[in-house]
């Protein structure tokens, strides 16, 4: 990585909270948004906002050091006030805005930033035509390590609905069929709004779980199971997961057969492998890939690519 773009770039990120001391222990600067807060504050900020209040004062430590940055990542989502205060301080500054996930479900559209003097990514392939955007492939870390466990399951799956409940419930109900271990949590599409509603009726909804548990699973686990949710043609974090830590994929993604990873042995691609060879590709060995192949995914590469002239 190049030490003094990296120190003249800032990261504003707000997915997996999990990722941000790998980000940091790789050398980045990275932060959220708005910086943390106490209940109290938080009451106070959200009514703030309620009342159209400027939201610059709720910012994370990323605002005192505009002036000495040049470049500024932002993580796509449904808001980029930051990046309009931001322009409005040092116009200068490039900015990145990043799809780490399909435009699709998102509020911001690329034709909503059209007049933005934003640089527009993506990691999506489709998206990428679709909307004329630059492309970076997703990433991982190779610092992550999973704890020693001993090995509970055959398939794991953790991840929110998006419709896929009922095709991951069947699939998992043949695999106990032929005497597999699964161990799968689904997390209500919209458990965030449910809060409200969950009180008052005492009904339980499955919210996500600390991604710290979800590597304790991973670990406990021979095989990710890896849906992707209808509209997606990026490489989703299970993909990453598979090839870093070294656990067998099952994916419903048959584009993976191109991707220079790819190894039958490891990954099982459904509609097109043949179930009868089912358990016996989950209970062989995985065969590692090769470093330089999975280092070109790391979070070094993807930061670096961003400056390559050849692709900007």
């Amino acid at each position: 990585m190049n030490k003094p773009i990296a120190d003249k770039t800032i990261i504003i990120y707000n997915s997996v909270p999990y990722f941000i001391q790998y980000f940091e222990q790789k050398g980045f600067n990275v932060f959220g948004t708005y910086r943390p807060l106490p209940l109290v504050l938080k009451v106070v900020k959200h009514f703030a906002m309620k009342l159209g209040l400027p939201k610059h004062y709720w910012f994370d430590r990323w605002k005192s050091q505009l002036d000495q940055i040049n470049t500024v990542i932002f993580f796509a989502g449904n808001s980029y006030e930051a990046l309009t205060y931001i322009t409005e301080i040092n116009p200068k500054i490039r900015i990145i805005y990043y799809y780490w996930n399909p435009v699709f479900p998102l509020k911001v559209k690329p034709k909503h930033l059209l007049d933005k003097p934003f640089e527009i990514w993506t990691f999506d392939p489709e998206d990428r035509h679709r909307y004329k955007l630059r492309f970076n492939s997703t990433f991982y870390f190779d610092c992550i390590q999973l704890p020693q466990q001993d090995i509970l399951y055959d398939v794991c799956f953790i991840g929110v609905d998006k419709g896929r409940r009922k095709t991951v419930e069947d699939f998992f109900e043949m695999l106990a069929s032929q005497q597999l271990k699964t161990y799968t949590y689904i997390v209500d599409s919209d458990w965030n709004k449910k809060n409200l509603l969950q009180k008052i009726q005492k009904v339980n909804y499955n919210k996500p779980i600390q991604y710290s548990a979800y590597l304790e699973i991973v670990s406990r686990s021979r095989c990710i199971l890896d849906y992707v949710q209808e509209g997606q043609s990026g490489l989703t974090l299970r993909v990453m997961e598979s090839i870093f830590l070294n656990k067998k994929l099952i994916t419903s993604d048959t584009s993976i057969a191109n991707y220079d990873f790819y190894n039958s042995e490891n990954i099982f691609i459904l509609g097109k492998d043949c179930t009868e060879r089912l358990a016996q590709f989950i209970q062989s060995p995985y065969v590692p890939v090769p470093h330089e192949v999975t280092q070109s995914y790391d979070v070094i590469q993807w930061f670096t690519r961003f400056f390559n002239s050849k692709i900007c």
